[in-house]
Order: C-alpha cells, then sequence, then structure tokens
C-alpha cells in the first residue's frame, strides 16, 4: 500500500546472489511486450486500451477486426438512442461501454454502418446485386441476403454481435481511402469489401468506418493550419498525431497525441511488468505479473476488504494491483506524471515481494515499503536507461514518496509505519543510483 513504507529487507544468501546476477540493460524491458491484466499501449497511434474495451478488443478479432485505437476513451452523446456513454474510437468499429449489462455484453458496439450507409446513401446504394451463390442467406429482419465469403466471414467473425444484420445487398463502391472501386455490403456495424487480390482470408477486408467517423465528429474542424494541421504548435513533421490535436496535460507531452492517465497507467504498467520480468528472467526465478490491475473511484470489495479512498496496494490474496482513479489524478496534476507512475511503481514493488517470498518474513512494515521504494527506484533507473524520462521527472517521484511519508512522531515500529519522507526518498535513490541487487542486501 502506499501509505507504508519499504526499506531493504534481508533475505538468503541463495537469493541474494541470484539477485546480484542481476545486470540490468537499457532497453531491456521494453522488448518483452504486456502481460495480461491490465491493457496495452500502441504506439503505433500513441492511445492505450484497458479494462472492458481491453478484453473485448483480445476476444473479438483484435487489429484485423478492430484496427488500433484512434482515441482515448470520452463521454459521447450516441446517435442512435440520445444517451451518454464511454467510447473509444478504434479504425473500423466505435466501443460503448454499458455497465448495466453483465460482461461480455456490456461492450458494444456503435452502429457505424447504419450512419454511414444513411450518410452516403439517403436513398438506397444504387445498383445493388442480392447474393445468390448456393448456400446464401435471406435475412428476413432487414430483407437483404447474404452469401459466398462475405457470409464465410460474417459467421466466422462475430456474427449478429460483431457485424449485425446485412442493411443493404452487394454493389460496387469507390474507397475513400484508396480510390479503388471494391464489391462492398453494408451491415449495422460494419462495411464488407472483397479484395479478390488477397489471399483468404485476407480477401474480406473492413472498410474504416470508425476512422471515418472520428474524422468527421472531431476533426472536420480543426484549424487546417499550414504545416500544423490540427493547430496544436507541434509541427507535422515531427506529430505523431497530427490530426488529433495534443492535450498539454503533463503525460507524453510534445509527441502531439491526446493523452488520459489511462494512456500513462497502462504505458507504465507493461514497462513495470516487463522490466521486472525482465530481472526474473535473468536471475532465473518465475516471475508472475499481476492478476488483476483495477482502477476504482466507487467503493469496491477485493480479496483483501474494501478499497479505501486515495489509496494504491497490492493484494496479495489475488496477487492484484488496484488504484484509486481519481487519487493518482490529483498526484498528476498537483505534481506531475511521474508522481502516479512512481506510486504505481512502488506497488509492483510489493509484487515483486510476493514473488519472492519476502512479504512473510518482514518484521516490520517499514522494511517492507522502504523496500518497495528502493525497487520502484530501480526501475526508474532502466526508465532513464530507455529514454522516457524527461527533466523534473526523478524529482516529481520523489516528491510523491516525500508527501507520503510518516508523521514526525510515527515510531520506525508502529505497524503502519512506511518510513519518514526522508527515508522514503533515500531508499528511493538508492535502487536508482545502486540497482535491484542494492535493494535486497
Amino acid at each position: 500500500m502506499l501509505k507504508s513504507r519499504s526499506t531493504r529487507v534481508w533475505v538468503s544468501g541463495a537469493l541474494a546472489a541470484l539477485l546480484l546476477l542481476v545486470s540490468l540493460q537499457p532497453g531491456r524491458a521494453s522488448a518483452q511486450g504486456y502481460a495480461s491484466g491490465f491493457g496495452h499501449f500502441f504506439p503505433e497511434t500513441f492511445h492505450a486500451v484497458g479494462g472492458a474495451f481491453w478484453d473485448y478488443w483480445v476476444n473479438n478479432g483484435a487489429l484485423p477486426q478492430q484496427g488500433y485505437p484512434l482515441s482515448q476513451e470520452m463521454l459521447e452523446v450516441s446517435a442512435t438512442d440520445g444517451q451518454e456513454y464511454v467510447v473509444q474510437y478504434f479504425e473500423r468499429a466505435v466501443f460503448e461501454w454499458h455497465p448495466e449489462n453483465p460482461a461480455p455484453f456490456d461492450v458494444l458496439l456503435s452502429l457505424l454502418g447504419v450512419h454511414r450507409y444513411n450518410q452516403k446513401y439517403p436513398g438506397g446504394a444504387p445498383n445493388q446485386q442480392p447474393n445468390m451463390s448456393p448456400g446464401s442467406v435471406l435475412f428476413p429482419e432487414t430483407g437483404k441476403r447474404v452469401g459466398g465469403r462475405f457470409l464465410q466471414y460474417w459467421r466466422q467473425n462475430g456474427a449478429l454481435a460483431q457485424q449485425g444484420y446485412p442493411i443493404s445487398d452487394e454493389f460496387v463502391e469507390i474507397s475513400e481511402l484508396n480510390g479503388q472501386p471494391y464489391t462492398v455490403q453494408y451491415f449495422e456495424r460494419a462495411v464488407f469489401e472483397y479484395h479478390p487480390e488477397n489471399a483468404p482470408p485476407h480477401d474480406v477486408l473492413l472498410s474504416q468506418l470508425g476512422t471515418f467517423a472520428y474524422a468527421e465528429r472531431y476533426q472536420s474542424d480543426l484549424p487546417q493550419l499550414a504545416g500544423d494541421l490540427d493547430g496544436d504548435n507541434v509541427a507535422d513533421g515531427d506529430d505523431r498525431c497530427p490530426r488529433s490535436a495534443e492535450n498539454v496535460n503533463k503525460v507524453f507531452d510534445l509527441d502531439g497525441c491526446p493523452d488520459t492517465m489511462q494512456t500513462l497507467l497502462i504505458f507504465a504498467a507493461e514497462n513495470i511488468d516487463a522490466f521486472w520480468a525482465a530481472v526474473f528472467s535473468q536471475s532465473q526465478i518465475r516471475y508472475l505479473p499481476p492478476s488483476e490491475f483495477v482502477a476504482y473511484n466507487e467503493p469496491v470489495e477485493t480479496e483483501c476488504g474494501p478499497a479505501e479512498p486515495y489509496n494504491a496496494f497490492y493484494c496479495g490474496r489475488s496477487h492484484g494491483i488496484y488504484y484509486h482513479y481519481d487519487f493518482l489524478q490529483e498526484q498528476l496534476d498537483t505534481d506531475g506524471d511521474f508522481a502516479p507512475v512512481t506510486i504505481l511503481a512502488h506497488e509492483w514493488g510489493h509484487l515483486v515481494q510476493a514473488n519472492l517470498g519476502l512479504l512473510e518474513s518482514a518484521q516490520f512494515t517499514i522494511d517492507i515499503e522502504l523496500q518497495a521504494d528502493c525497487f520502484a527506484g530501480a526501475w526508474a533507473a532502466s526508465a532513464g536507461e530507455q529514454g522516457l524520462l524527461e527533466e523534473g521527472d526523478l524529482n516529481e517521484g520523489a516528491v510523491a514518496l516525500f508527501r507520503a511519508g510518516d508523521d514526525l512522531d510515527t515510531p520506525w515500529f508502529d505497524p503502519g509505519a512506511h518510513g519518514q519522507p526522508e527515508e522514503r526518498v533515500a531508499a528511493f535513490n538508492v535502487g536508482l543510483e545502486q540497482g535491484v541487487s542494492a535493494c535486497v542486501e
């Protein structure tokens, strides 16, 4: 837990010898990929996907079916029912979160096909030809027929739940992406394109309806300045997202992409987890990533009891990490982006201790807490070697730990002691300057 400090814990000679073999290599963590449980950051578009949206993306076709994320999560009023939902735009879909539904139906797709079809063909698309090939199916709900490769694709890729009913028959349409003619068919949530030049299953592709919808709704009125299409003062040549104006909020600023706390924390979680996976791998010790990585604003029950507001903690019973979202947002707003990341790295330190069996052997909480601070510093050194840190980041992390220190009258043997502010910063610096091995000496 954040309000607990950790110093270095004495460990057995055998374990210490294994950890002393560790030599951190610059960039090693970034090559480890992502662990399950907290989502994924996409460097291709500088957006992250987490929570129920990540689960849906992974379990429903992933990149070929959904495409890359184009936006962060946001509140949006649905054009279908006029209700407000949390949504996220992808190249080929828009995810809507419906917490009133049980999983997996808590994520539904917007009716992008309906919107696009009505917009382009208010009187119906011309020259439609129903597919009458053997095995084709007539859908009485809309009076349209699906057959051939489109029917195979529909059945193999989510059918009604993912694609919806057909709302047109087949016809030829000029692609807005490359100007080429393709045979297409519109469905409630997608548009199928037939590409005979590709070998199956890539001969059926989905139109980028999410791209079109996002551009129409959020990019149609951008300033369109010469050399700076989105008017965010980041030149197009340096802008990773030249058509999406950056919101300057101390999170990956000056890359040109809009960012959120979710982007920051998922990116950090992946990097921290990959760092520790590499450390354990080098030492030939089994590493278990968190089984859960959960944000909360409302009271939630965990296997370690209720999650308290303004807190972050590791729960050994579930091997999960939990954090109060608004608390970390406050850290971001007050101290900068590396403050909530350092808190997260501290909690990961407890998960590392659990992997090593150290939580049960410590006599005092202050030992556990200061060691977690030290582990956080060791990861921060790796982040620096990867070129992820900006000027002032380390100071932001130190300030977060300093403010979380105990009151001056808290004795070191107190059952809830985390360490004095100066002790916490000192432990962080030990890991930063001397690495993992110094945290277990």
